[in-house]
């Protein structure tokens, strides 16, 4: 996804300084005149880049801090970081990450170390969403993503698992994600446990991947949304998010949660990171910090489709949004009974290599 660069300025509130709303995000020890900084955020794009300027960004702007953004998947905006830290520059402030990269990123000093007691929202977040470089603000739920109107036309049953998409009524309208995509790691796994594997064994999952027969593997998710919108694809595995995004502006979209042994659906982990050495860290911190505020955090998951991880956030979420509330795994239990991919068991770049030699190459 091509980076682009976009400031966001909100006229004279831009300019307008008051020591009360940096109180919102900011305990009284660590307030400071944050007017005329400048802060970078390394995000996705599209409707998410849209939520977190009007959601999280929106309160630093009213206080003066001047927002640019880097758009692409945490993959791209890691690449373009470890690019620039080699040429002695700093491309962004904060970016938006990957369990998958994050422990070699943090390694590799890349991350900055963050404090939490200067973030008052922290104490309302399990302490496993706590990481030393990274905080996680929100769940993806990854799921099936289908066109419930084009599977009752065609006589197709609702999907269950990631294998039900082997379906032949679906030959060439299934979209299968690429390795690049965030969503790709829950489908795998999925599909390894099918075929008795896990992390650990993914090569169960490449006989039903080539089962499936994805017309094609996508890494942009705004590109498959237009292809959703046009017919031309049924169904993906993909975020549930992105279904409660499309059912909003009208399609006839709906989602199912796959099995990963006793647990149903899997959620995909949303961290923010401070980049090491920025020069701009009082307004990175101020950004974390509007991440995690009870209001921010909602309003963002309720236009994202995402689930807040603070428990008080979630609550207020699910009463601005019912779409959401009926299409997402949001309860405690809902959230219990859902499956969390065991990171450090994933060889990333193994299985790239497979699946160059055995899937993109076929």
């Amino acid at each position: 996804m091509a980076s682009t660069r976009r400031a966001l300025l909100l006229g004279s509130s831009a300019t307008a300084f008051t020591s009360t709303t940096i109180g919102r995000i900011l305990p009284a020890a660590a307030q400071a005149d944050l007017r005329g900084k400048s802060l970078v955020v390394a995000t996705y794009g599209g409707s998410w880049r849209d939520a977190v300027a009007k959601h999280i960004a929106n309160l630093l702007v009213e206080t003066g801090v001047h927002v640019d953004y880097v758009l692409g998947n945490p993959d791209d905006n890691l690449a373009k970081l470890i690019s620039a830290k080699r040429q002695g520059q700093i491309p962004f402030d904060t970016i938006e990450g990957s369990p998958v990269t994050y422990p070699d990123a943090y390694k590799a000093g890349l991350l900055e170390k963050i404090d939490y007691a200067a973030i008052p929202g922290a104490k309302d977040i399990p302490d496993w969403a706590r990481e030393e470089g990274q905080v996680i603000t929100s769940w993806s739920p990854d799921g099936i993503v289908y066109n419930e109107s084009r599977f009752n036309e065609a006589g197709i049953a609702k999907p269950r698992d990631y294998i039900d998409l082997r379906n032949p009524k679906l030959k060439e309208r299934v979209a299968f994600p690429a390795p690049d995509n965030v969503f790709h790691w829950a489908a795998v796994v999925g599909l390894a446990y099918q075929g008795g594997g896990d992390e650990e064994n993914l090569i169960p999952a490449i006989r039903y991947i080539k089962e499936i027969a994805p017309v094609y593997f996508y890494t942009a998710s705004v590109e498959l949304s237009t292809r959703f919108g046009s017919g031309d694809i049924w169904v993906a595995p993909w975020s549930a998010g992105w279904a409660v995004r499309m059912k909003r502006a009208g399609l006839p979209i709906s989602v199912a949660y796959a099995s990963f042994g006793k647990k149903v659906g899997s959620l995909w982990p949303d961290p923010v990171s401070i980049v090491k050495g920025t020069p701009n860290r009082e307004a990175a911190m101020a950004f974390l910090s509007s991440w995690l505020s009870i209001d921010g955090l909602s309003q963002f998951c309720a236009a994202t489709g995402v689930l807040p991880v603070s428990a008080a956030a979630r609550a207020k979420f699910v009463e601005l949004d019912p779409l959401s509330r009926s299409m997402l795994p949001w309860t405690d239990e809902d959230i219990e009974n859902s499956y969390r991919l065991q990171w450090s068991k994933l060889d990333a770049k193994k299985w790239r290599e497979t699946w160059n030699r055995e899937i993109q190459t076929r």
